[in-house]
């Protein structure tokens, strides 16, 4: 729906403080507030009440909205049925057309709307609904400036990111509702992290840590727990959060060093909620990335299934694009040089072929199955490096 209305006055802000006719007065000109907000109520309500409700539509119907006020007090009313765009970063590869979910979202970087005019002097109002929260956004910076800054689109993003991360939070939190009161919480980057450490543990015999593993149906990522870490760190917590990190990232490795004590191989983040980075295992020193799965050794790693299928490292692969322009990794005699810094492959299984063109690789969920279930010859691997995480865990509890 577009609407066009005229208003009695533009809206320049909202007061700071109270005041008194003819007093000075401090104006808030540009607001950016989810429904955490105690406030968020009171500016939501005093928007729709000046402009929205003169549109004759129920607040509940309404998802979303778009104001733009014109210098004229002229204000364009978008509701519901318009186009909006987010630029996103993706955790995994993604072909045109495939469809996106919250899962498949690492980072939300800009917010835009294609086929709207947005001019430099408008006043920007942004309302949306997200599952059962909301965000605001308010701009009317141009009145006194002479035009926006054109940030707009970063901080409405910013908002849905928030929300994004409450969501994420908000599932967390349902599973330490059904947790046992005084277990340890343990999160991770992606669900073949936990089946590896629960294998682990049981096979080293670990019984005496009271663990309890927070499981989703997603790969959480190393950016997005890193987030719902300082978000729960945020709020007092009645059991221990231990998050674990790959050391595989720079950029959160570096942010994660800044938080490391001198002598601890973990970060306090307080109120209950810790951190650790992978240990380099015993035959992985001279490495620069690891990942969960290096704590095996390489001959582990490429055990076989029934099938003669195994996990590959990408120093062993050559991507092709076929004749009918599909792509496809082709095997090929390991490069030596690129050895030390080889990843375990982790896109389709099925991309992978030998010289033959048949299929030839397992997926990392399916190695991680079959350790956790003890498929033969998977159930005879070698865990005694995974000692040093639990070390680690045991050093923080």
């Amino acid at each position: 729906m577009h609407l066009k209305i005229k208003l009695h006055r533009p809206i320049s802000g909202f007061a700071v403080s109270n005041a008194k006719a003819g007093e000075k007065v401090s104006v808030q000109t540009k607001l950016a507030i989810t429904s955490q907000n105690p406030k968020f109520e009171h500016y939501a309500r005093q928007i729709y009440d000046l402009i929205i409700s003169k549109t004759e539509i129920n607040s509940s119907n309404i998802s979303k909205y778009l104001v733009l006020i014109h210098n004229d007090s002229n204000a364009e009313i978008y509701i519901n049925d318009f186009e909006v765009t987010v630029k996103l970063t993706v955790k995994n590869d993604k072909e045109k057309g495939d469809a996106l979910d919250t899962d498949d979202i690492l980072k939300i970087n800009e917010v835009s709307f294609p086929g709207i005019d947005i001019l430099d002097t408008d006043t920007i109002i942004y309302f949306e609904r997200i599952n059962l929260q909301f965000l605001l956004f308010f701009d009317a910076s141009a009145q006194q400036q002479g035009h926006h800054d054109n940030s707009y689109k970063e901080t409405i993003a910013s908002l849905v990111e928030q929300l994004h991360m409450r969501t994420l939070a908000s599932a967390v939190q349902e599973k330490l509702n059904k947790s046992s009161k005084g277990n340890t919480l343990i999160i991770t980057e992606g669900k073949t992290d936990i089946d590896h450490l629960k294998a682990a543990q049981d096979n080293l015999g670990i019984h005496d840590l009271n663990l309890e593993f927070i499981e989703a149906n997603y790969d959480d990522g190393d950016e997005s727990i890193f987030q719902l870490c300082r978000a729960l760190a945020a709020v007092e917590q009645a059991q221990t959060f231990i998050f674990i990190f790959d050391s595989d990232n720079p950029s959160i490795l570096k942010k994660l060093e800044i938080r490391t004590e001198v002598g601890k191989q973990y970060q306090i983040w307080g109120n209950n909620v810790y951190s650790l980075v992978i240990p380099l295992p015993d035959h992985r020193t001279d490495y620069d990335k690891i990942s969960i799965e290096h704590y095996y050794t390489d001959e582990d790693l490429m055990t076989t299934d029934e099938n003669g299928k195994r996990l590959h490292f990408h120093n062993e692969l050559r991507k092709e694009i076929l004749p009918d322009n599909t792509t496809k990794y082709r095997t090929i005699k390991p490069f030596v040089s690129l050895d030390k810094n080889k990843k375990v492959y982790s896109e389709s299984a099925e991309l992978v072929i030998d010289d033959e063109g048949n299929s030839v690789c397992i997926s990392k969920a399916r190695f991680a199955e079959n350790v956790k279930n003890k498929i033969h010859p998977f159930d005879n691997l070698d865990f005694k490096q995974f000692q040093k995480i639990f070390d680690v865990i045991r050093e923080i509890l």
